[in-house]
């Protein structure tokens, strides 16, 4: 039996005993019985409802850290297995291709903020004022990224979508992105060796 699965019948051995029954035998206790007085029952009822919050918290408080993962990188075999698309793309696809080449769960995953952070800052996309997301500068355009109108269930929206040339440009620049970030990791040269 588990340390939680104590604190379980513990629990449910409490709640019984606030609402009068014998946890053991399962009957309802005498009136007279010296457990089933008022003050002992809100007792119990405390008692249970503290159970309660300790148990709901119990994995999180109990839990093993989970080891840090090692820096986003991608062997050179992993670089070219990473999926360019014919089709324009949204960049979270992008990020989802790139991730699938990781294949490697002790490491951070790419995350397509990287790339669109690294394309704003290097004038590919901007951020109109009231807008809720980055849109491509004319440079940006002139790489192949480009939005296209769409209506979805919650009603129209632009997506920002990126040609087969604009991802091969996303891929020629992952040292670029890493860098901005802090990662460091084998990159598309070692992949060209």
């Amino acid at each position: 039996m588990t340390e939680r699965d104590k604190l379980e019948r513990a629990r449910m051995y409490i709640y019984k005993l606030a609402n009068g029954i014998d946890p053991i035998s399962d009957r309802e206790m005498p009136e007279d019985a010296v457990l089933n007085q008022v003050r002992l029952s809100r007792c119990f009822f405390y008692v249970a409802e503290a159970l309660d919050r300790y148990i709901r918290n119990y994995e999180r408080l109990n839990r093993e850290k989970a080891p840090k993962k090692e820096a986003f990188a991608l062997t050179p075999e992993q670089w070219r297995s990473i999926e360019i698309s014919e089709q324009p793309i949204p960049i979270s696809i992008f990020a989802q291709r790139v991730n699938a080449a990781l294949a490697d769960e002790n490491r951070v995953k790419f995350a397509y903020r990287w790339a669109t952070d690294w394309l704003l800052e290097a004038g590919y996309l901007r951020i109109p004022p009231g807008a809720k997301g980055k849109l491509p500068t004319d440079a940006g355009q002139g790489l192949g990224i480009f939005t296209q109108a769409r209506q979805s269930q919650n009603g129209p929206y632009t997506a920002v979508l990126y040609s087969r040339e604009a991802q091969k440009f996303l891929l020629d620049n992952m040292d670029a992105m890493l860098a901005r970030r802090g990662q460091a990791g084998e990159s598309q040269e070692a992949a060209e060796a």
